[in-house]
């Protein structure tokens, strides 16, 4: 099961008769709060896009989901796929525990003798949602029992994650290429160093703190997996990327969730910042807050208040230092690091005959250093872009390598006005652009801009991205994933 915070949202996995489609939208805009507030993500097949193997692609998700709801009706029933395929897999996963089903009578049918007519359905008394006198009235019960379920189901988890001591964190994965150890100003390791400042018992703010592109994320991901046994996998990982509306009842509400207590998010303004804090305090934990610069300035004073009382340690990454927390500083890479990376990033390349006698050494310099920098140049370079030109180019303009790969693709000619408003959103480099746009992080290192395209690397599609761009002024047909080559042409994303 993925989630946007960590394992603890729930998948719910519709199953139901096309013909009742109508009713399903319903059913999924009537669960639109609990979406709202991160505990639950939706899946139906109406969101299989063009070329999936429609069937391998529901019973996929069919076997990951953790909550099933069946959508009854005569047209369920008379359905083989739906009661022979999806019912039937669904009352095994229910049986086994792995699941737990909820039957929703959608419209009156004869369930008696039938194996699905055992387990308690929505809505009450199990009257179908079609013979109420008020649709919406159905709805809002059947919603009300799903939440009573999800809850339950949440209380459970954190019973497992109490009882086994460990919780996994929404940590980022480690680069594609390896973690290349970095040292602070004085030549220390900066791993030990966050793994000295963040001890339990020191219950300090730390700020991981430096320019776009520097590596914050990657380090603190790293000193956060370093530390997961000494927290007893106790780590909260959040920050605007998981949600637009990042404040600090958003806060409370990720660290609640994280820790398997969905249930306080429901708790009143005035109480839930001390169950929070006492949610922290039952034993040692950590709390990653990630790209602090991206929230909004006026929730800044409030969040801050609350981690400073937080009774456990708090990494902080962000651009600029904050007053009153343990600063820890990070630059550019040195010139050993940049080779390393470098090195690695070559080594992973499609084309390595492409870096052949190439002085890297150039790169590194024209780069600052930066290794976010450093990708996008070996990512150029591997679309079959001559080297020198790739480096000439970015040594235009005004501003830090960073900045200038940002001119560099802002002013191309292909772009329309409109394209330049996504780049605009979507750029890690523009912190006044929408929480929303800064949640998917920076389309210029996860995508590049070939022959009008823009081409998003395989191994770099995230969820909401190319929607943002749509929204934002990008064709749908203009935006494909995969690498470009002459050999291995780039396929069109469905929306």
């Amino acid at each position: 099961m993925s989630s946007s915070s960590a394992d603890n949202i729930l998948e719910v996995f519709f199953s139901y008769s096309h013909k009742d489609e109508t009713l399903c939208d319903e059913l999924n805009t009537h669960l639109a709060a609990l979406k709202r507030q991160g505990a639950i993500k939706n899946w139906t097949d109406r969101r299989i896009t063009a070329g999936d193997e429609w069937r391998d692609e529901i019973e996929r998700h069919l076997d990951s989901a953790d909550l099933i709801l069946l959508l009854i009706s005569a047209n369920f029933l008379n359905s083989d796929f739906c009661y022979e395929i999806e019912m039937s897999r669904a009352l095994l996963r229910h049986e086994s525990g792995d699941a737990r089903i909820i039957p929703v009578i959608v419209r009156p049918v004869d369930l008696q003798g039938l194996p699905i007519g055992k387990i308690q359905a929505l809505p009450k008394d199990g009257k179908p949602v079609t013979s109420w006198p008020n649709r919406d009235d159905a709805w809002l019960n059947v919603a009300q029992g799903i939440r009573k379920t999800i809850e339950e189901m949440a209380g459970r988890k954190a019973q497992r994650i109490r009882e086994s001591g460990f919780l996994p964190a929404a940590i980022p994965r480690p680069p594609r290429v390896g973690f290349v150890a970095r040292r602070d100003q004085n030549g220390r390791d900066l791993i030990e160093r966050l793994r000295e400042e963040l001890a339990p018992e020191r219950r300090q703010i730390v700020t991981l703190w430096g320019p776009g592109g520097a590596g914050k994320t990657t380090l603190a991901a790293e000193a956060a997996r370093a530390m997961a046994n000494q927290f007893r996998g106790r780590i909260v990982w959040t920050g605007p990327q998981l949600r637009a509306d990042f404040t600090a009842s958003a806060l409370l509400d990720e660290v609640a969730t994280q820790l398997g207590r969905a249930d306080l998010r429901t708790a009143s303004t005035a109480d839930k910042p001390e169950l929070v804090r006492a949610l922290l305090a039952e034993s040692p934990m950590l709390v990653v807050l990630d790209n602090f610069e991206t929230i909004s300035e006026e929730s800044h004073p409030q969040l801050v208040e609350w981690l400073t009382v937080a009774p456990c340690p708090v990494l902080i990454t962000t651009r600029d230092k904050i007053d009153n927390t343990r600063s820890v500083p990070i630059a550019a890479m040195s010139i050993e690091e940049s080779q390393d990376f470098l090195s690695r990033l070559i080594e992973e390349a499609h084309d390595r005959a492409s870096f052949a006698g190439l002085d890297r050494g150039i790169i590194i310099e024209t780069a600052e250093r930066n290794p976010l920098v450093m990708q996008w140049i070996v990512a150029q370079i591997d679309e079959a872009q001559r080297p020198r030109d790739v480096l000439a180019e970015l040594r235009q303009g005004e501003g830090d390598a960073a900045l200038r790969v940002f001119d560099r693709t802002f002013n191309l000619e292909q772009l329309g006005d409109d394209a330049r408003a996504a780049l605009l959103a979507l750029s890690l480099f523009t912190p006044s652009a929408s929480r929303e746009a800064l949640a998917i992080d920076s389309v210029l290192f996860h995508a590049r801009l070939v022959d009008g395209m823009v081409v998003i690397e395989t191994d770099n599609i995230e969820e909401g991205l190319k929607p943002a761009m749509i929204k934002a002024g990008i064709r749908a047909e203009d935006i494909v994933w995969g690498y470009k080559l002459e050999s291995q042409p780039a396929t069109p994303i469905a929306a």
